[in-house]
């Protein structure tokens, strides 16, 4: 009768507490949530944009390819493209920011919880990390041949994975150009987001930010590249670490 007691004893301490785990497991996975579609966004805008961005460069290489693969048109709508997939991707569970600057435009004028600002933040920059590695591992070999030989690394490839300036243009100069791009931007969004404003049929708004980013890119684009500063800068990082030739 003692062991049959004790049994029935433990198997409701189980039963009551599989309830409050189910509810801390369900806690956290709603926690995560909304960071996690802020990382794979990035993941996927990085993806096609770094990887626009080889194809067209490596591409010029008869090694790599027996013919160029693209040219800026093609750049602009790469990116323009993984902007708007990430988007899409990510906007049914997140707000879809794929940015910090517009995280923090979100919660300086249009009451997103500042709580919410470093998840996004981390989440975003780690999608860049892991965008950023899955096309190096892809064109891995092409970069080899494109250097001249396994391991080689320099920045005639460092440029694929992040904005460079123009030579002529003074650290002022590009920092205005990044800034203008990205304002703009920005501000197409609070736009949008504007409740008095006319805001896109319901499921087309990542089709806008495409719009956006292609007409950002084609015009404003040539002297510092795209304007998304997070995934130029962590894949400038993670490739620039590589680097053998800091020339």
């Amino acid at each position: 009768m003692s062991q049959t007691s004790n049994m029935s004893k433990n198997d409701l301490t189980e039963s009551s507490n599989a309830p409050t785990n189910q509810k801390t497991l369900h806690r956290y996975r709603e926690m995560l949530r909304e960071p996690f579609a802020e990382f794979l966004g990035v993941a996927i805008l990085v993806i096609f944009g770094a990887g626009v961005n080889c194809q067209v460069l490596l591409s010029s290489v008869f090694g790599v390819s027996s013919s160029p693969k693209g040219d800026y048109l093609a750049v602009s709508f790469g990116w323009a493209v993984g902007l708007c997939l990430g988007v899409w991707v990510s906007s049914g569970i997140s707000p879809a920011h794929i940015n910090p600057a517009v995280t923090l435009a979100m919660a300086t004028w249009r009451g997103f919880p500042w709580k919410k600002v470093p998840g996004f933040i981390f989440a975003q920059t780690l999608g860049g990390f892991i965008g950023a590695a899955i096309v190096y591992a892809n064109y891995f070999h092409a970069i080899d041949i494109f250097e001249g030989g396994s391991g080689i690394r320099s920045m005639k490839t460092a440029g694929v994975f992040g904005a460079f300036s123009i030579e002529y243009l003074t650290d002022v100069s590009a920092f205005f150009s990044e800034v203008l791009g990205t304002a703009i931007l920005v501000l197409v969004i609070v736009a949008l987001t504007d409740k008095k404003s006319t805001a896109p049929p319901p499921g087309l708004f990542p089709l806008v930010i495409f719009l956006v980013m292609l007409g950002i890119s084609s015009s404003l684009g040539m002297q510092t590249g795209t304007y998304l500063p997070l995934p130029n800068l962590i894949t400038f990082r993670a490739q620039l670490t590589e680097c053998t030739d800091p020339m």
